[in-house]
């Protein structure tokens, strides 16, 4: 078949002459296949990213070729285009407009949803993937790139692990700034974190320490043969929209230990094998009324020792971290703590 008296062959072969191609974010498979397509119509194809590439074929926004191609000046010449857009030009034998082909908005990104009733989730499902975006039932450690919640005070167990998983948590407001813009949007400005319980600096310092410390610290098997008990400081007893408990349990998980559910406390036999408990260094002291809740030959430490372990990276002595039961507190704290009995 001819085309203005030049055969189809002849005149894919010519298209992407002088164009210099890199891919982004590809399989391997594909990647192969496009890179092909590449050649066989002429172009080359490069592994470099650089003043020399002229065409950038993307498959997420998240890739760091992508976001130099769209905000450094030294790839202004680049053209970013879709990973349909080789194709497209093979299937019609010509060099099409790459302006039609351009990278949805949230390409790449696997998203999950948290605090949000069914229809919500039907209708962010269907403006994700309008954008480019996989919407995903689970929060899955390896595959999920952001977490959509609502505005409110986050919490549930999606949430948890997001924290735990360094997995981004954003507010409905991200979505709608990647419609608007057409632009993935920047994750910091609708970022949520673990709620900070209370109007004490101290408390929200300790708290903080303690959620850096969850995410920052090496994972390592230091807690492995403890059981640890932290109680709920949260009056509601929920303990997922309780930061202390949030921020020990990722420390916990970080150390391989177990955190048992409270209640074990109200099981003689099980609580005895409970190694550890652990509170906030500022509920100190406590009535020793309240030790009778907890199991006797456990040890009675801050959270401190849990944060210290893990920077040493080795299971530290108790002793510099135990509470005493001797002292007194105020009835706020005690209530705070929650402790059932």
């Amino acid at each position: 078949m001819q085309l203005n008296g030049v055969s189809l062959a002849t005149r894919r072969s010519r298209l992407f002459k002088r164009l210099v191609v890199t891919t982004t974010g590809l399989g391997r498979r594909e990647r192969d296949v496009i890179e092909e397509l590449v050649q066989r119509m002429g172009g080359e194809v490069s592994s470099q990213f650089d003043a020399k590439t002229t065409h950038l074929v993307a498959a997420t926004v998240l890739s760091a070729k992508y976001k130099a191609a769209m905000n450094d000046e030294a790839f202004r010449a680049c053209t970013v285009v879709s990973t349909c857009w080789p194709q497209a030009c093979w299937d019609k034998a010509l060099l099409l407009d790459p302006a039609k082909f351009k990278v949805k908005p949230c390409c790449g990104l696997v998203v999950a949803v948290t605090n949000l009733d069914p229809t919500t989730k039907q209708n962010i499902q269907k403006r994700l993937e309008k954008l480019g975006a996989i919407y995903s039932k689970v929060l899955d450690q390896n595959t999920v790139t952001h977490l959509i919640s609502s505005g409110g005070t986050p919490s549930g167990e999606k949430f948890v692990h997001a924290l735990e998983w360094d997995i981004p948590i954003v507010d409905l407001r991200w979505l709608d700034t990647c419609e608007k813009t057409k632009a993935p949007a920047p994750i910091d400005e609708f970022r949520l974190e673990a709620p900070i319980g209370g109007t004490d600096p101290i408390l929200r310092r300790q708290l903080d320490a303690l959620e850096y410390a969850a995410r920052s610290v090496k994972t390592c098997s230091i807690f492995l043969d403890t059981r640890i008990y932290v109680p709920s400081t949260s009056i509601s007893g929920d303990q997922f929209k309780n930061p202390f408990w949030v921020a020990c349990l990722g420390l916990i998980n970080k150390g391989f230990g177990t955190m048992v559910p409270a209640q074990i406390l109200h099981d003689v036999s099980a609580r005895d094998t409970i190694t550890h408990v652990v509170l906030p260094p500022d509920i100190l002291p406590l009535q020793p009324i309240e030790f009778d809740s907890l199991p006797r030959t456990a040890h009675i430490v801050t959270s401190d020792w849990l944060l210290e372990s893990l920077k040493a990276q080795s299971k530290l002595s108790v002793e510099p971290f135990l509470i005493s039961a001797s002292s007194s507190s105020s009835s706020k704290r005690r209530r705070l703590l929650h402790v059932p009995s």
